[in-house]
């Protein structure tokens, strides 16, 4: 059976008037301070809406350039640049990890999920590039398992550099075999250690030339202070955040003081997603 893909001039109308709601309840009911969201389509931003408050203490209003801390949403932007790597055949999905990491050799598995740490086989296969873009392997955070893995997980300071933190890691067992199932988890990190060694620079300057740069997105800055998202600096018209990963963290004055990953788009996206 063939398929056919519409012209961009024909897709069906969109229905936008209602998908403030589930926002909106999520304000009401404090779960949220506040949003920020656009509709891109077609070439065209059919709809932006500023909704609830980036600083609730003091009622000041989300707007179009309000700035987000990502959080998590920094995955993507790691995956697609290794994806960029694929591309030039720098790096394949079937590819073991090892080759790069060698930190990362001859894994333990958990015998039992939340079971003693060294109640363990070995991996039957390496971990894969494939694995760490899926969270298939076998790695965690302290909350996506239990028992003293996830104790083992919280005490790892992710305040070391990038080749102790690892060491630590590849140090513990595995949840599960590498690709049996999805553990949500470091692994992203751990790609993002993989894309510094091939790349021989720092992972913020390779998702800047790969990511962030033909985006037209300055790059991320990770000294950049809360409170400036209090008074917002200047920027163009076309300047939108589109998402925060972290909301709630505006809720909080005592945690306007940290340190935060912040992105803003300085234009609309080339293509459509």
């Amino acid at each position: 059976m063939e398929y056919s893909i519409p012209a961009l001039g024909t897709l069906t109308p969109m229905k936008l008037d209602t998908n403030q709601a589930s926002i909106r309840e999520a304000i009401d009911t404090g779960l949220l301070a506040g949003a920020v969201t656009l509709v891109w389509r077609s070439g065209e931003v059919r709809q932006v809406n500023e909704l609830g408050h980036r600083d609730v203490d003091a009622n000041l209003p989300m707007q179009r350039d309000t700035i987000f801390r990502i959080a998590s949403m920094t995955k993507p932007l790691t995956v697609a640049a290794a994806m960029s790597l694929l591309d030039e055949g720098k790096l394949a999905l079937a590819d073991p990890v090892t080759n790069w990491l060698p930190e990362l050799s001859n894994m333990q598995v958990l015998n039992t999920p939340g079971g003693p740490l060294d109640n363990t086989h070995p991996a039957r296969r390496p971990i894969t590039v494939d694995d760490l873009m899926t969270h298939r392997s076998g790695l965690a955070y302290f909350f996506s398992v239990t028992g003293p893995l996830a104790k083992a997980y919280s005490r790892i300071s992710a305040r070391r550099n990038p080749d102790s933190w690892l060491a630590e890691v590849a140090a513990l067992p595995l949840e599960h075999q590498p690709g049996d199932r999805l553990t949500y988890s470091t692994a992203t990190d751990v790609l993002g250690i993989l894309l510094e060694r091939i790349e021989g620079k720092p992972l913020q300057d390779v998702l800047s030339e790969r990511v962030l740069g033909p985006l037209n997105m300055p790059t991320p800055d990770s000294s950049w202070r809360p409170e400036t998202a209090v008074a917002p600096p200047p920027c163009t018209s076309s300047t939108t955040t589109t998402r925060s990963a972290m909301t709630r963290w505006d809720r909080r004055p005592s945690r306007r003081r940290r340190s935060a990953w912040v992105a803003r788009i300085s234009s609309p996206p080339p293509t459509t997603i």
